[in-house]
């Protein structure tokens, strides 16, 4: 999967709603302002939030949105068989990615003083120069890799590793207004939507995968019914929500609930 439409598609005007990551709002500016497709002189990207019911709703009223990011599944690490005599050391390593230094050597590398090119960067939280940008790095190491923010993060952090994601790292190099496309995004709540990372245990696990299924079989075939014309949508009791708990859905829902609690106290770890 990709954060990212081709650049023409947005260009030529194709392309008027898709999936987009705010780092992308300037590459495609530039992409506009230097095509030979004619683009649109008020060529601009705006985010979008989830659509309300109607203008009265209040944003704390919605309780879903596409994804819940605090911790990336798909961010994490494995140790070989090769690094068995060390597990203790890799465990210890990885641990420190958690700790305050760690957290800051992850996102920014090695920190310095401004013009020592000795460090990889340096942080300015206080916005001292008043340009309204937290400040990430170093003149001299955006300069070496182009100014391209992303070339940093890979080369001197770990970028999208196995540690705690500080994302104002990215906004050295963003406009106010790709910085508030976050802001824009999470209007909507996440309150009602299962995060990323939540570990059924193997007991926990065998017990609720066959319920879970037969009841996504249940649910995704009486949407297909209604959708086409074939069931009215009044019949969601009695062909969904019966059938479900037939099943033993509230078993399912206890295991997972006991998977949230305990990813809830990690979070807590983490927030600490």
């Amino acid at each position: 999967a990709s954060f990212t439409t081709p650049d023409d598609k947005w260009i030529n005007g194709e392309v008027g709603i898709a999936e987009f990551v705010y780092t992308a709002d300037v590459m495609y500016a530039n992409a506009a302002a230097t095509s030979d497709l004619n683009p649109s002189p008020d060529f601009r990207i705006q985010a979008l939030t989830n659509p309300k019911k109607d203008a009265s709703q209040d944003w704390s009223d919605i309780h879903f949105r596409n994804n819940s990011t605090k911790v990336r599944s798909g961010n994490s690490m494995g140790i070989t068989v090769s690094a068995l005599p060390n597990i203790e050391l890799a465990c210890k390593f990885w641990d420190f990615a958690w700790t305050d230094e760690g957290k800051v050597r992850s996102n920014w590398g090695t920190i310095g003083e401004k013009g020592d090119t000795n460090s990889i960067s340096y942080i300015d939280e206080t916005d001292a120069n008043g340009d309204g940008h937290v400040e990430c790095y170093q003149d001299w190491i955006l300069q070496e890799c182009n100014n391209n923010v992303s070339y940093v993060q890979v080369k001197c952090a770990v970028h999208n590793g196995p540690t705690y994601s500080i994302w104002s790292r990215e906004w050295c190099t963003l406009s106010e207004r790709a910085i508030n496309y976050q802001y824009i995004w999470d209007r909507a709540g996440a309150d009602w939507l299962m995060p990323d990372g939540i570990t059924l245990t193997a007991d926990e696990g065998a017990e609720a995968s066959t319920i879970v299924a037969n009841a996504n079989s249940v649910w995704h075939e009486w949407l297909a019914a209604v959708i086409t014309g074939t069931k009215s949508a009044d019949t969601f009791q009695t062909e969904v929500v019966d059938v479900i708990n037939g099943f033993g859905i509230d078993t399912a829902v206890a295991h997972y609930q006991a998977a949230l609690d305990r990813y809830n106290k990690r979070i807590e770890y983490m927030n600490d």
